[in-house]
């Protein structure tokens, strides 16, 4: 993914890269090295991302340079502090701003369900999904 980022024409301009507070340099360092703006998300009062500063973030890199792509890029959870992340609510901001979303799960693949189609109740009954995954 990293390498289509260095070598594709179809994006305008370096992409926005949304990493969290708590991110593995191996996470980190190929994203610098792609050229991408890494911009770093940080934490709320109780040690988790910051959905509203993620939000915020998102729409700054939208107003500085519209159409670039934008990408999440998140440990689900910290190997340091043991940390979960929401998955599932960092995913629906990211999807709300058109952004997509990649997911480290090195420190939780063998403690955690990994559902790459989660699918979640509307208010209005219907279904929607929080895709994990880079579309086809």
């Amino acid at each position: 993914f990293v390498q289509i980022l260095r070598t594709s024409e179809r994006w305008r301009g370096p992409p926005a890269v949304f990493v969290g507070p708590f991110e593995h340099h191996s996470n980190l360092l190929p994203w610098r090295e792609s050229g991408a703006q890494v911009i770093e998300v940080g934490v709320n009062a109780v040690g988790h991302v910051d959905l509203a500063q993620l939000e915020a973030q998102l729409i700054q890199a939208e107003k500085e340079a519209p159409g670039r792509l934008k990408v999440g890029a998140f440990s689900a959870v910290s190997n340091v502090t043991g940390i979960i992340t929401d998955v599932r609510a960092v995913t629906k901001v990211l999807r709300a701003h058109g952004a997509l979303s990649c997911w480290d799960y090195a420190a939780a693949a063998s403690h955690a369900e990994i559902d790459v189609n989660a699918v979640e109740s509307t208010s209005t009954g219907g279904t929607s999904t929080v895709q994990l995954k880079l579309d086809a």
